[in-house]
């Protein structure tokens, strides 16, 4: 919460000053940002790069999907965070990059390792010391987040069989401990082999896959299973838009500038069926994998969470 309020101070301060220098009308100041968009139109797979580097500003606009089951009025809670969430991030944030063509030139803005600082240190430097302060405070809410919504993923997956049942325990304190330490291994591994760009640009095109195949799914379900308990019910004609901008972001980059990297990518998820169809499709059982099973539970302290106990857990939220 912290946090939060922190960096909603911090770019309130520079979208406001960044209005308040256009309304004035200085000269440098309007012609700077006439001049902002002189450079030569980008190519249609230069613009979905571009569209992944966004998302990554939006990154956490999901977590209110992946952790429904934890929350008592889903149906109510998570469209009123995404009426409400998702519009003023968006406005804040336009107003963050109009204030900083309107202070800085482009060649700064993509020559800066930090624009905020940069902006910052031109605007109100005696406030420069403020923005590494709050960038790491807005770093490790995310992190949180992050940890928070995928290890209920990884959980969840456990717990449905999809993967190993080690991910489908919890420790003393109630949390999926294994799955904690996978994700962190993860990104952990991800951030010190690759850039932030090509990291970037990698997860979010393997996200734009996972978004179509989880919208191909809600559609099947939607037909085979319509009297299926929905907690939240998603409006159709959403779920054909989201499929069809996701599709169009996979396979634009695939067709007009097949770059290795996601060649890569699009093979290293086909590669989960090599696992997916013996382990889960023919419920084939390892046993070497049971007593390692075994070991790490007894290793790390952790147990398949009481069936009655999660039943009554669902019930409350429900309720």
């Amino acid at each position: 919460m912290v946090s939060t309020v922190l960096k909603v101070a911090i770019l309130g301060l520079i979208s406001l000053s960044g209005v308040f220098m256009l309304v004035r009308g200085k000269k440098e100041n309007v012609e700077r940002f006439q001049n902002a968009f002189d450079a030569e139109f980008p190519d249609i797979s230069q613009i979905i790069e571009a569209i992944f580097q966004g998302y990554f500003a939006f990154s956490g606009g999901e977590t209110l999907t992946y952790i429904a089951g934890e929350l008592k009025k889903p149906s109510k809670t998570i469209p009123k965070c995404i009426f409400t969430a998702i519009p003023l991030v968006t406005v804040l944030f336009l107003l963050v990059n109009i204030s900083y063509l309107t202070v800085l030139t482009p060649r700064e803005i993509l020559s800066s390792d930090a624009v905020a600082i940069t902006w910052t240190d031109r605007m109100i430097p005696q406030l420069t010391w403020i923005i590494p302060f709050a960038i790491s405070a807005s770093l490790y809410s995310n992190l949180l987040f992050n940890v928070l919504d995928l290890t209920r993923v990884t959980y969840i997956a456990g717990q449905q069989g999809q993967l190993p049942l080690l991910f489908n325990t919890l420790n003393i304190h109630s949390s999926p401990l294994i799955s904690v330490l996978l994700i962190v291994a993860l990104a952990s591994t991800v951030i010190v082999l690759t850039n932030l760009i090509e990291l970037i640009n990698n997860l979010y095109f393997m996200i734009s896959i996972w978004t179509v195949l989880t919208m191909m799914g809600i559609l099947k379900l939607r037909y085979q299973e319509p009297n299926l308990h929905r907690p939240y019910k998603v409006f159709l004609p959403f779920t054909f838009i989201t499929m069809a901008i996701n599709l169009g972001m996979v396979l634009i980059p695939l067709v007009r500038s097949p770059k290795m990297h996601y060649i890569y990518v699009f093979l290293f998820l086909l590669s989960g069926l090599l696992f997916y169809i013996p382990l889960v499709y023919f419920k084939l059982k390892l046993v070497w994998f049971e007593k390692m099973t075994c070991y790490l539970q007894l290793l790390f302290n952790v147990c398949i969470p009481d069936v009655s106990d999660e039943e009554t857990e669902v019930d409350t939220l429900k309720n």
